[in-house]
């Protein structure tokens, strides 16, 4: 944490009671770029007065007009690609984990099948990163995709529900246990209309399990429907796709296993202990 004392900041469930909000809210607004928080040594989020009052102005400028996180950083004076210190952390390690495997920015697009341009936007912050498309980098680097994200392993058992690693984008993944281990399980968010952005596969089975709303889903070439308290097993390798086509917002449980090794890899040790770092 910074140099903030306690009278300073408040906790992720203080802020959601004082705006008038949910935490998953927060963290959704977080994932977003939109506020930003620090943690403590034991993972917690905590709030400086300047991102209460932030949060406190997105929350009214939400409830006014409905806008979109773009038009919101607009109101609040800021360029639309702009990026919060948490996001860019984000980009930095997609920049690394490029940079440890040794590819230029057009040997990697043409692995992972974009433009030089595209990749670069990425790695900025500039373009919005689909499943499908986080899942494409990850194979083309070689890494779990659990790895090219801005925490790294902890020896923490419990992940409080306030605390939850959560990554950013029009669908909220919230990491129900941190990297390193032979299962990653998260809890998704996913609005109405959005979805994985096309098809992929994984290296290792994938389970989701409804827990609210309906769920369509595309396994090699098959469409089915996963309602509420249904589950889904995606073998390894199978390709398959994802989206909520209600208006509705849909949470899963989702879980995928991750090969052995995949963490003892060279490349994949140093970038986990870049995340780790608060430097990082």
């Amino acid at each position: 944490m910074s140099q903030n004392s306690a009278l300073d900041v408040v906790s992720v469930g203080e802020l959601a009671a004082q705006v008038g909000v949910s935490p998953q809210t927060l963290r959704t607004w977080e994932a977003q770029g939109l506020i930003t928080s620090e943690r403590t040594a034991g993972g917690q989020r905590r709030y400086s007065t300047s991102q209460v009052q932030r949060a406190t102005q997105i929350a009214a400028l939400r409830r006014q007009h409905g806008w979109n996180p773009a038009a919101i950083r607009t109101a609040l004076g800021e360029a639309p690609g702009a990026t919060q210190p948490d996001s860019d952390r984000e980009n930095r390690m997609l920049r690394a984990a490029r940079n440890r495997r040794g590819l230029s920015l057009r040997r990697a697009a043409a692995a992972i099948g974009v433009s030089p341009a595209l990749l670069s936007s990425v790695e900025r912050g500039q373009a919005t990163v689909s499943t499908e498309l986080f899942s494409r980098i990850a194979d083309a680097y070689e890494m779990p995709m659990a790895a090219l994200v801005a925490y790294g392993p902890s020896e923490q058992l419990v992940i409080r529900r306030d605390d939850r690693p959560t990554g950013r984008g029009n669908v909220t993944w919230e990491e129900l246990a941190f990297p390193g281990h032979g299962l990653a399980p998260s809890l998704v968010t996913v609005p109405g209309g959005e979805g994985s952005g096309g098809e992929y596969s994984r290296v290792g089975d994938t389970f989701a399990f409804v827990l609210k709303g309906l769920m369509s889903f595309t396994v090699a070439g098959q469409h089915l429907e996963v309602r509420e308290e249904d589950s889904l097993l995606v073998p390894a390798q199978t390709r398959f796709s994802w989206s909520n086509e209600s208006e509705d917002e849909a949470r899963v449980i989702w879980v995928e296993t991750i090969p052995p090794g995949s963490w003892s890899d060279a490349h994949v040790q140093q970038l986990a202990s870049r995340a780790k770092s608060p430097n990082g």
